[in-house]
């Protein structure tokens, strides 16, 4: 037989071989030791094995040894490259070795007296094994008696290694795929299921019983943490990562019949599957006592603040009989249950379809509204408390809907907080505060300083002072114009990036208000280290005034307080002359409140506070 024909022999039997069912079936690491096996066989050498080549090509690391005398082995052996400089040389630049005479042959004589003699070898061919076009390993044949290689056992030795690199291909692909299957089924935070894999099982599920008839009924319940934003906004994003997890942790634990798939959907959202065949009733039983466990509030060991859970509970398939609608109406009903209050449960009905139907409208309207800049201002005066003349306006924004009329930020905020619009819309409204004031001037009117609410969004954005910056700048106003607050809550959160976000928004110009002062959880030694120079009191603490004498204690220590950090002192909400009275003997500064004046468009302010204001 000629090296032709002895080669295809060899190929056919090596084909025949590694692409039977038994071969595929087995390990990576299985099949190697196979292989070996087969070269010791077909090409009559005594010992076959299999190296992996390390990252920085200096060390080879024995993956599967078969040696016709001992078996298999899969020993810790390494082969470094300052002890063999000359064969790693030659793997890498000649790629095959063929040495007839291993002791003699340079590439291979440095394996000498431990290795060759120890295992008798005298002949060696190493081909080597690829991956992507760089060295890989090397596939090495050692025979006891010395022999010359032939081209055809050199071409199978080449042909076994491109079938190790084929299993390392295959291998690396599945491991991609096995990445890619949990990427894309499981949430990276808290290892449960994600919403792709939600719908899949719900799915799964309802096609189940469209194929074989009948409607064995399950619940879908729709969880959402209370005050995930709160935390985050107030003491950061790990510690509302570690709600996150404590959340998951308790669902993942509770037991509970019928429990199937748990799921983290969103930020601060889960669903539970949970099945029962037996009756509505038996079901709600079993959704109520999923719920007790579930609903015991969560406490951060190092905050004081409860974490309270909502949920909404749809049923299969009375309630839906697609996942998509299952999803919908389940999600509508944790909105209701939001409404009701904290560790609320609602489950689905027609009326929450609809609310949710008049909700999704509403929140389109409103995106579109924020893209035309439609949203209007009103201005609502503060006054001094000594002469009672204007010093300021509060900007406050007013959405004329085409259908429902006037809309107050009671209407839409939480829709915009709930929607993610919120930061939009503030910039909306800074951006017409700037537009107005340029109006007026324009006219010879001074505005006086306009106060602009900042939700944490805006406060916590990187880019808000330069947007600011830039609107300032189109408008060609000065910053002193401006004064921004922000609710106490927001800077409970000892913040490096809240104190440099501040501190750029101070540069501009604006003053710095705290809004609702008294309702939050804010520290004294942060406030003294924040650039705020102004205080305003929260309406709760004046409405019942001057009867309540515990909020009469209250706005006076608060004026105390804020004399005491040298913070100006404005009190809003006052709706009577009684009130308004009481106040005024106190050591307030400015006033703001119905009886002072209630919120009103540019043109109606202009009228009846502007309209002898000369420009500055």
């Amino acid at each position: 037989m000629d090296e032709s024909e002895h080669y295809i022999a060899l190929h056919k039997q090596l084909m025949a071989f590694s692409h039977s069912e038994g071969f595929v079936r087995l390990s990576r690491r299985d099949k190697l030791d196979e292989l070996s096996v087969l070269c010791c066989e077909l090409l009559d050498v005594q010992r076959a094995s299999v190296w992996q080549l390390s990252h920085d090509q200096l060390r080879l690391d024995l993956e599967t040894l078969y040696d016709q005398t001992t078996g298999s082995s899969h020993e810790r052996i390494h082969l470094l490259n300052k002890d063999h400089p000359e064969y790693f040389s030659a793997m890498l630049r000649e790629r095959i070795i063929d040495a007839s005479d291993a002791y003699q042959d340079p590439r291979t004589c440095s394996f000498g007296e431990e290795y060759l003699k120890s295992a008798q070898v005298a002949s060696m061919l190493d081909a080597p094994v690829f991956d992507h076009g760089e060295i890989f390993g090397v596939l090495c044949l050692e025979s006891r008696q010395q022999r010359h290689w032939n081209v055809a056992e050199i071409a199978f030795a080449c042909s076994v290694a491109d079938t190790i690199s084929l299993i390392n291909t295959y291998e690396a692909w599945q491991q991609s795929q096995q990445e890619l299957d949990y990427v894309t089924h499981f949430d990276d935070l808290t290892g449960l299921s994600n919403q792709c894999s939600l719908q899949k099982r719900l799915s799964h599920l309802v096609r189940n019983t469209k194929t074989d008839g009948a409607s064995e009924p399950f619940a879908l319940v729709w969880i959402n943490i209370d005050k995930l934003k709160q935390v985050n906004d107030g003491l950061g994003q790990e510690v509302g990562d570690e709600v996150i997890l404590m959340a998951a942790n308790k669902l993942r634990q509770l037991v509970v019949k019928g429990k199937d798939k748990v799921a983290r959907i969103g930020g601060n959202e889960f669903a539970v599957i949970i099945r029962n065949p037996s009756s509505r009733n038996n079901l709600e039983r079993t959704i109520e006592e999923f719920l007790d466990q579930l609903l015991k509030p969560l406490h951060l060991p190092a905050v004081s603040i409860p974490i309270t859970l909502s949920s909404g509970v749809c049923i299969f398939p009375e309630d839906g009989r697609e996942y998509s609608t299952l999803m919908r109406h389940a999600e509508a009903a944790m909105y209701q249950a939001k409404e009701i209050g904290p560790n609320s449960v609602q489950f689905f009905n027609a009326r929450i379809s609809q609310q949710a139907r008049a909700k999704f409208t509403l929140e389109r309207e409103l995106r579109r509204a924020l893209d035309l800049q439609a949203l209007d201002v009103f201005y609502q005066p503060i006054v001094s408390n000594n002469g009672y003349h204007l010093v300021g306006v509060e900007a406050l924004v007013r959405w004329q809907h085409p259908d429902k009329g006037l809309l107050t930020p009671a209407d839409f905020l939480p829709l915009a907080k709930s929607s993610n619009l919120i930061y939009q819309l503030d910039a909306n409204v800074i951006q017409r505060v700037c537009r107005d004031i340029k109006d007026l001037e324009q006219h010879g009117i001074k505005m006086p300083k306009v106060s602009i609410n900042l939700s944490a969004e805006q406060v916590r954005h990187p880019d808000l002072p330069c947007h600011i910056a830039r609107w300032l700048d189109e408008n060609h106003i000065s910053g002193e114009q401006l004064e921004f607050e922000v609710i106490e809550d927001i800077v409970q959160h000892d913040s490096q990036q809240l104190m440099r976000s501040l501190q750029a928004l101070v540069s501009l110009g604006p003053t710095l208000a705290i809004d609702d002062f008294g309702t939050g959880y804010s520290s004294l030694s942060r406030l003294k280290h924040l650039p705020f120079n102004k205080l305003k009191i929260d309406r709760s603490f004046v409405r019942d005034l001057p009867g309540n004498l515990q909020d009469c204690a209250i706005v006076q220590s608060i004026v105390a307080l804020a004399k005491g950090l040298s913070m100006e002192v404005v009190v809003e909400g006052i709706e009577t002359e009684e009130q308004r009275d009481w106040i005024s003997r106190q050591n307030i500064d400015y006033l703001q409140g119905y009886f002072v004046g209630y919120p009103m468009p540019l043109e109606r302010l202009r009228e009846s506070f502007l309209s002898n204001a000369a420009s500055a």
